[in-house]
């Protein structure tokens, strides 16, 4: 018996951030227990699994059912019947839930994925072998198969009988390490070659219930892999990577458990002995705050804790059953992490039920308040989710609309294939042009302040009393105007904003199928808005829009209600200039390690007092240098994301990096003089 196991990713003539198939990995380690001559092999290239298919005619296909990869499966099923109309062909991931996994539910994806025979539902693992299992006692017959009830699993039997089988529900692994480590049994030794990013479980499921979320709805039992494995994995890793700094968590709640501090001292060891990971991408539980600094501290500069409360308007959070961490413990953690020279980030969520326009300004702005990086994301409803039942939509949702997912396309077997994802867009307490009135607002508070590009900017206009946000508010009404050169910028960002506004994803394949449209895509020349629009102000337009920055303080002084004289200007002027020398020049992969310029104000010493201090006038004489460690990192993400466009390879880079490796050092030369 051949198995062929895919965690695939559109990786057609692009880059990318894609992560070692972890997931089909340890179905394939368990499976080996049970079927240890079973040949099994695991793909991430679709071209590589099509070479394959055709070339090998394997007894299975077994795929990972992810959203951004939902038309990409059901392309390579298309191909695995064509060429081999007897392969099993198997689906797996969070495509459902409890919620979705019945008639109803199996009869809707079936009847768009003709060409997948099966779907585990629930542990996967246990699922699929439940799946081999009852392929072999069919004589691999698909037409028996196809009759056949699977505990965890749908059959698909629709276009023969009009009708699925539903398993029910099967328990998870009491004990997570009776699936053999696919690392420590070396399986994934291969995919060290690739710039691919190792990811590691610790534990499995969520005991949270977010209706948003696909996370842990199975079972909310968490379980956990023993820590004797995981930081034998963690050192089986850092001894193999060296095409990638990154490492990924793939723990919904990291920090649930106390023994979570060793394995952050682990990975900080491994840091140390052998340059990897240089940054950890975590998702952090949010309860139990004095654990979570404790760990947080052991991370050092390695990662940024996320405290991702989605919003703060207490209606909101009780409608789709969301508990965050209190105000009271987050402000508290902010002041320790803030002592201990660490930052924070949190995400927030637009479009959810009962939120307003007035409500998501006032989030962003308590956030702000605590000196967060700030990323704000449309709602995506979610196949198994409890938003995405109809019952939700009728209640919540007035309008909808699909966009692309980023780099998500490409050409297989001749055919151009796209994957998508429906966005909210119009809620019953926020109208649709409530909504589009925030792509841009989300693109500046992303741009200049929690990627840190004008973030000393920003924080100059509290000395007038003007909030940051009511700048970027500002800003973002004064870039209407046709007289800011910058307007063109804007005209641009707005037209590719409606590319995110199709009314159905067949209307959004129809306009991306176009060779003139899919020209773009293939150019890198379209993708993620904020990362997308950020590297071309920053490549291409960054002197207009600082020019466009002055005008707007000087159209905000002129308003505000203060006794300060035109000295705000002149600081303004010196801290755009600031700003500008602090980055880093990534239009050369040769970096100046270190430069000395001289400024009227003393901004490096108003800066370390958090933005609070007064700005002294004199000369001030500041380097700005390149440490070793930053250097090492960030050659390494421009190896990673290699492309013909310097645009999509510093977005793709942007996505795995804190904002902090991407600005010099700075030093006072004058203290240093004296």
């Amino acid at each position: 018996m051949k198995i062929f196991l895919g965690s695939l990713e559109h990786d057609w003539e692009k880059v990318g951030t894609w992560a070692f198939p972890l997931g089909v990995a340890s179905v394939a380690a368990y499976l080996f227990k049970f079927y240890p001559k079973t040949e099994i092999k695991l793909f991430k290239s679709p071209a590589e699994i099509i070479s394959a298919i055709k070339a090998e005619k394997p007894t299975v296909v077994g795929l990972s059912y992810y959203c951004w990869v939902n038309q990409l499966n059901k392309r390579i099923f298309e191909i695995t019947k064509q060429y081999s109309p007897d392969t099993l062909t198997v689906g797996g991931g969070p495509e459902f839930s409890s919620l979705n996994a019945n008639e109803e539910g199996a009869k809707k994806f079936f009847s768009k994925h003709q060409d997948c025979d099966a779907f585990v539902v629930d542990s996967g693992e246990i699922g699929f072998k439940n799946i081999i299992d009852k392929f072999l006692k069919c004589d691999l017959d698909l037409n028996k198969f196809r009759q056949q009830t699977i505990a965890g699993c749908l059959v698909n039997n629709i276009f023969n009988e009009n009708a699925v089988q539903i398993g029910g529900l099967i328990d998870g692994f009491v004990n997570l390490d009776s699936i053999p480590s696919p690392y420590l049994s070396g399986l994934l030794d291969e995919f060290f070659n690739q710039p691919y990013i190792p990811i590691i479980e610790t534990n499995r499921s969520c005991p949270y219930e977010c209706a948003f979320c696909a996370w842990g709805k199975k079972s909310k039992r968490v379980t956990t892999f023993s820590k004797e494995r995981v930081i034998l994995e963690i050192e089986y890793i850092g001894q193999r990577c060296t095409k990638t700094k990154i490492l990924e968590l793939a723990d919904a709640n990291f920090g649930l458990f106390p023994r979570d501090a060793d394995i952050a001292d682990k990975i900080y060891e491994c840091s140390q002995k052998y340059s990897y990971p240089g940054y950890v991408d975590i998702c952090w539980n949010k309860s139990n705050p004095e654990l979570l600094l404790k760990i947080i501290k052991k991370f050092g500069k390695l990662t940024k804790y996320c405290a991702s409360m989605q919003t703060l308007h207490q209606p909101t959070l009780d409608v789709v059953k969301r508990k965050n961490i209190s105000w009271s413990e987050l402000l508290k953690l902010h002041q320790e992490l803030k002592k201990a020279e660490l930052g924070m980030s949190t995400e927030l969520i637009l479009g959810l039920p009962l939120e307003t326009k007035e409500s998501h300004i006032e989030t962003n702005k308590r956030m702000m308040d605590l000196e967060t990086e700030i990323f704000n994301y449309n709602l995506h409803l979610l196949p198994g989710t409890v938003l995405d039942s109809q019952e939700s939509r009728n209640r919540f949702v007035r309008r909808t609309a699909w966009r692309l997912f980023d780099m998500s396309f490409g050409i297989y077997e001749g055919r151009k294939v796209f994957d998508a994802e429906e966005n909210v867009m119009e809620t019953s307490t926020m109208s649709m042009a409530d909504l589009r009135s925030f792509r841009f607002i989300h693109f500046l508070i992303q741009f200049m302040w929690s990627k840190k590009w004008y973030y000393d900017f920003l924080n100059l206009f509290k000395k007038i009393n003007v909030h940051p946000l009511e700048v970027i508010l500002r800003a973002s009404q004064i870039i209407t105007s046709p007289e800011h050169e910058i307007n063109e910028l804007y005209k641009d960002f707005s037209r590719d904003h409606n590319l995110e506004l199709f009314d159905t994803k067949e209307e959004l394949f129809d306009y991306w199928r176009r060779e003139e449209n899919f020209a773009r895509l293939r150019s890198g020349d379209y993708g993620k808005l904020n990362y997308l629009y950020t590297y071309k102000i920053l490549l291409e337009k960054q002197p207009a829009f600082n020019d466009f920055l002055y005008q707007v303080a000087k159209k905000i002084f002129s308003e505000a209600a203060t006794k300060q004289s035109d000295l705000f200007l002149k600081q303004c002027q010196n801290v755009l200039d600031f700003s500008n020398n602090l980055q880093i020049n990534l239009t050369n992969d040769d970096f100046i390690r270190s430069k000395i310029k001289m400024f009227e104000f003393d901004i490096l010493t108003w800066r370390l007092s958090g933005h609070k201090d007064d700005l002294p006038c004199g000369n001030f004489q500041y380097e700005f240098y390149l440490s070793d460690t930053q250097e090492s990192l960030i050659k390494s993400l421009f190896d990673q994301y290699k492309s013909h466009s310097k645009n999509l390879s510093l977005r793709k880079m942007s996505e795995q990096i804190a904002p902090e490796n991407l600005f010099y050092q700075v030093r006072n030369l004058n203290k240093i003089n004296l």
